[in-house]
């Protein structure tokens, strides 16, 4: 289910919705591809299952970034970002079915991932590759005419190779076979790639260039913060993974199973004295063999040193962190573009 934002009015958050239903009749009328009428309706089902279900703060975190840079947007403008934040949502998408794929993830808002609906299987690789190219369609078709076209091209580019970074650096750590080498600044940099680029840099960067708000002191003290965003909320999810009611978040929790250099494998291996760590590494990452009783124990040692009371401290600690950068923002930037999105992620649980 999507989050509402107090700064999208409810025609807009409308507008915004309609906006994806217009682009998926655009991919049932893809004239260049007359002869291929099965596989682009296997495209529209792809699409249709994997990109609109979700929360939508990427998408609508364009529309609201863009109408905080611009006084009285008019309706043209709004479009285009509508469009934009679906492009970026479709962006993120790609990424959630290999990662699903990846990590043998079951359920994924709050049903079955693509690669298992209807024994789908690793034809989903090449549907994420599909949505990717739809995508790009898309970005041409509305954009290739705007002046600020190739810087636009240029930053989606750069963010997916950076985000393509985070997910090699989150893969080849998990195939880590010692617990003792996952380290808080390791966590820190596959976040920053993985999560903070796509999530929350890209929104506001894009936005900003519809804008043309280009300049290079005002993008570092975006990026800063954006930063902090993406490494709460992926905290957040992290700990929902193993803690969180599965029938709120939408799906069940793998990081233990999958042996995910998690916020909470870090702190616990930091503060685990040596029965502790034992535990760990005999129940922690057993892949297709584990059990729940091995997923159980790992709670329980999370739940020993205390470690959903050092959540809930971090989190007030991360909030306040973000809202005292956002209040040092040069006035060019308007501080309701991140108080905003904080608020929404702020003691999330889903």
């Amino acid at each position: 289910m999507a989050t509402r934002r107090k700064s999208m009015s409810i025609a807009e958050e409308d507008a915004f919705l309609h906006t994806f239903d217009e682009l998926m009749e655009e991919i049932a009328e893809f004239s260049t591809y007359k002869d291929m009428e099965e596989t682009i309706e296997w495209l529209r089902r792809a699409v249709n299952y994997n990109v609109p279900g979700g929360k939508q703060i990427r998408g609508r975190g364009v529309v609201a970034a863009y109408r905080a840079l611009v006084d009285e947007p008019d309706t043209e403008a709004l479009k285009e970002c509508y469009i934009l934040g679906w492009c970026i949502e479709i962006f993120h998408a790609c990424f959630l079915i290999s990662s699903d794929i990846i990590d043998n993830s079951e359920t994924r808002r709050g049903r079955a991932c693509w690669y298992l609906v209807d024994k789908i299987g690793d034809l989903a690789i090449n549907d994420a590759f599909l949505l990717s190219s739809v995508m790009d369609i898309f970005l041409d078709r509305y954009f290739i005419s705007k002046p600020y076209y190739s810087d636009l091209i240029k930053l989606f580019h750069d963010v997916h190779l950076k985000t393509s970074f985070g997910q090699c650096m989150d893969i080849q750590c998990s195939k880590k076979q010692s617990l003792g080498e996952f380290t808080m600044d390791q966590y820190r940099k596959i976040v920053k790639y993985k999560t903070c680029y796509l999530s929350f840099f890209l929104p506001v960067a894009s936005a900003m260039i519809l804008a043309g708000k280009t300049e290079k002191d005002d993008w570092k003290s975006m990026e800063a913060v954006v930063i902090e965003l993406g490494l709460l909320f992926q905290i957040q999810d992290d700990f929902l993974d193993c803690f969180g009611n599965a029938k709120v978040t939408g799906k069940i929790g793998t990081d233990i199973t999958e042996n995910k250099c998690s916020w909470l494998i870090v702190k616990a291996f930091e503060q685990a004295n040596e029965n502790q760590k034992s535990i760990l590494k005999e129940n922690y990452g057993r892949g297709k063999e584990s059990s729940p009783a091995n997923e159980k124990r790992c709670r329980e040692i999370y739940e020993s040193l205390s470690l959903p009371n050092e959540y809930n401290k971090l989190e007030e600690a991360c909030y306040k962190s973000i809202c005292d950068k956002i209040s040092k923002l040069s006035p060019k930037i308007p501080s309701i573009i991140f108080s905003e999105t904080a608020d929404v992620i702020y003691h999330r649980n889903k």
